[in-house]
């Protein structure tokens, strides 16, 4: 049986890979039980990921292309 893909966090804790009807099921859980709409999860998610952009390109990120 093939394993799954994972990734890690930035302090290397693995995070397993989840498929399409996995995460639809995640996000509905997520607006249905916990209140944020689904638009707000996705600006929270893009502003988490330029934030560690920046973070990970270190001091002078704004003139680099």
């Amino acid at each position: 049986m093939p394993t799954r893909p994972s990734f890690w966090t930035t302090d290397g804790r693995p995070v397993p890979a989840v498929g399409v009807d996995e995460m639809r099921e995640v996000d509905r859980v997520a607006v249905e039980e916990t209140g944020p709409s689904l638009l707000q999860m996705m600006e929270h998610a893009g502003l988490e990921t330029a934030q560690t952009a920046i973070e990970m390109l270190g001091e002078g990120w704004a003139g680099r292309r």
